[in-house]
């Protein structure tokens, strides 16, 4: 028998789920037993700065988790056409969990040079600035900058990557040798950092099996629940 559930209803669930599975990754990877992130942690003696490194990381991890939701819910007969819809609500609560974590720590800033890491990144960032204000677009490096205003320029974007990439590491998981790429590139979405390290491994593997088991767990309770609209 299944249950009935509104796209709101759905939505909270789901996002629930992706806060739990993305908190229970940055806690894996940054207190791993050889993990360079623990190591730069435990170097952090105000509390505040650690804070900030769990909220970076947690950020970072949330996006590839919510791609997986986003191919869970195509994949389902009960959810696919109104995906969109879903996700829209999400995201909507996405930002405003953000909104209120992030107040509590500089004031919901980030330093944009230490948050985001991947060049072609920064200079979407750097190119937006510009448009918006040219003394923010400052050729040397990002400013302080809100989650909220790094999400509305990157979020689509990677959750596009993110997705394809996730549907070709579902196919190919079988094969032998197989490594899987989205978790990798999350890592140097995170970091910046050489992706073929044995830190990128350690994270790669951490990250993987959170986001086998969200896509396997969603797709079990999409069975059983029907949309009501």
């Amino acid at each position: 028998m299944s249950t009935t559930i509104s796209i709101p209803q759905i939505a909270v669930l789901i996002t629930e789920q992706l806060f739990d599975y993305s908190r229970s990754s940055t806690k894996a990877i940054l207190e791993g037993n050889d993990s360079r992130a623990k190591k730069l942690l435990g170097r952090f003696s105000k509390n505040a700065e650690r804070d900030r490194q769990r909220q970076k990381l947690q950020f970072h991890l949330f996006i590839p988790y919510l791609a997986v939701a986003v191919v869970a819910l195509h994949d389902s007969a009960n959810f696919r056409s109104h995906a969109k819809q879903i996700v829209d609500e999400i995201v909507s609560l996405f930002y405003e969990a953000f909104n209120e974590s992030s107040k509590p720590i500089d004031g919901g800033l980030v330093i944009g040079d230490e948050f985001i890491r991947d060049q072609t990144e920064r200079d979407i960032i750097l190119a937006e600035l510009k448009l918006v204000n040219p003394a923010l677009a400052n050729p040397t490096g990002l400013p302080r900058m809100g989650l909220t205003a790094i999400a509305d320029m990157l979020l689509e974007r990677r959750l596009n990557e993110y997705r394809v990439m996730w549907i070709d590491d579902i196919m190919r998981m079988d094969q032998d040798g197989f490594i899987a790429l989205m978790p990798t590139r999350v890592y140097q979405h995170w970091s910046g950092g050489n992706p073929r390290s044995f830190e990128s491994l350690s994270f790669n593997i951490l990250l993987f099996g959170g986001l086998i088991t969200l896509s396997t767990t969603l797709a079990k309770v999409f069975n059983l629940m029907d949309l009501k609209i």
